[in-house]
Parts: structure tokens; C-alpha cells; sequence
């Protein structure tokens, strides 16, 4: 960037690795309150209301977000057997429930394999 002062480019950085930083620590709140919680989601087609269940502990404990950008919270588990199970889950109306909780930006959850820990 010319003319630009290295300082000023790597405080505006600092800046966005913050707010990013801020942002999944958020997301990571609706997750953790979501699936340790459950809620009660509304019914869909149908109307009314229904309880969407907590995410079982040994699924909770093997999973994580691990990024959230654009409305999309990505969250990394460990293997194909735990990636069916919370996408089951996510579909019983927890995903909807996500987006919907107070504050919450999360338009969509994505589930991936992630060796990251």
C-alpha cells in the first residue's frame, strides 16, 4: 500500500483480528448455550412450538467452533460418525434456533472434520 504508513495498515489488522476474534468467542456462546441447553424452536410447516434437545455431552465434548464469518459459523469435529450426528441434530431445528437466539448473527452452521483441538 504506497503512501500508506506500515503502522496504520497493521493497526487496521490488529483491528479485524480483533473483532473476528470477538465475533467467534460470540458464536461460540450461542453454540455452547444451544447445544448444552436445548431450546424450543418453532415447529415449521406445522406451527407451534417444539423442544429441540441438547446435543448429547460426548458429542459436545468432540466438537467446536472454529470460525464464523458472514453469518456462517463453522464447527470443526473429528470424525465423519460425529459430523452425521450434530448435522442430524442441526436439522431437528437447533441450526433455526441458532439464528434466531438473542443477538446471534448465525444464518447457517457448517460442519467439518477438523483435526484441530
Amino acid at each position: 500500500m504506497p503512501g500508506v504508513p506500515l503502522g496504520d495498515a497493521v493497526q487496521r489488522e490488529l483491528d479485524l483480528l480483533k473483532r473476528m476474534e470477538r465475533d467467534l468467542r460470540g458464536m461460540g456462546a450461542v453454540w455452547a448455550l444451544v447445544s448444552e441447553v436445548g431450546v424450543v424452536a418453532e415447529g415449521g410447516q406445522s406451527g407451534g412450538q417444539r423442544a429441540v434437545l441438547p446435543l448429547p455431552k460426548s458429542m459436545r465434548e468432540r466438537a467446536r467452533a472454529i470460525r464464523f464469518a458472514r453469518g456462517e459459523l463453522v464447527v470443526g469435529v473429528p470424525d465423519q460418525s460425529t459430523k452425521f450426528a450434530i448435522d442430524r441434530w442441526l436439522r431437528s431445528g437447533a441450526e433455526r434456533a441458532m439464528g434466531v437466539a438473542e443477538g446471534s448473527r448465525i444464518s447457517r452452521v457448517k460442519v467439518v472434520i477438523s483435526r484441530e483441538r
